[in-house]
């Protein structure tokens, strides 16, 4: 929930949360709350709670200490992008998992959503797994995958080209249509990565 928020922009808004709660994560799963990407209105740690841990979060239960499964990831960004209004593009169609039948009813278009938009495809052999977790990198390219709805909701453009020149305010590049570009970061490093090792911008070179 925090990534998805962060990657929406939304720290700053989250950061505005008051509340008594000293977890770090439980703004971001109020704010979650408020704005429609989790259902859930309780939020409890899996040592306050016992019994069958499905049936507390149908009755709205946020466990904040549980694996996430996949297809509860499905369902966040079903929600986070607003896909149900985005999925009418006939040539584009949902992945036919083989295991289908074992995605949980209510979150079936959510999976068909992400899969048809090609944000969640599922394994070489076909199948989506949505009763299994997910690693740290399956999740980042998730969010890979969701970059130009990322960059839309952040109205940011992506541009791609070779760099001409560089000062100490930005930088100029040419981009592949032959338009030069001046990017002025206004006084504010950025994040370069050269030759595997993050720095800055003062290591960009010009092509």
């Amino acid at each position: 929930v925090a990534t998805i928020l962060n990657a929406k922009g939304k720290a700053t808004d989250v950061s505005n949360i008051k509340m008594i709660s000293n977890n770090w994560s439980d703004k971001y799963i109020k704010y979650a709350m408020n704005d429609g990407l989790i259902t859930e209105k309780i939020v409890y740690k899996k040592s306050d709670v016992s019994g069958d841990l499905k049936a507390l979060k149908d009755k709205g239960v946020f466990i904040r200490d549980i694996p996430i499964t996949r297809e509860e990831v499905a369902t966040l960004i079903y929600r986070a992008f607003n896909l149900s209004s985005t999925s009418n593009d006939t040539t584009k169609k949902p992945v036919d998992f083989l295991d289908r039948a074992l995605i949980d009813s209510n979150r079936l278009t959510h999976v068909d959503a992400v899969s048809k938009e090609g944000i969640m495809i599922g394994d070489e052999s076909g199948m989506f797994n949505p009763q299994a977790s997910l690693t740290r990198a399956e999740f980042a390219q998730i969010l890979k995958n969701c970059e130009d709805k990322l960059l839309g909701d952040l109205r940011l453009t992506k541009r791609s080209g070779f760099i001409d020149t560089v000062n100490g305010s930005g930088f100029e590049l040419t981009d592949d249509n032959g338009n030069t570009i001046e990017v002025n970061c206004a006084g504010r490093d950025i994040p370069v990565i050269r030759n595997n090792t993050l720095s800055g911008i003062s290591s960009l070179r010009a092509s």
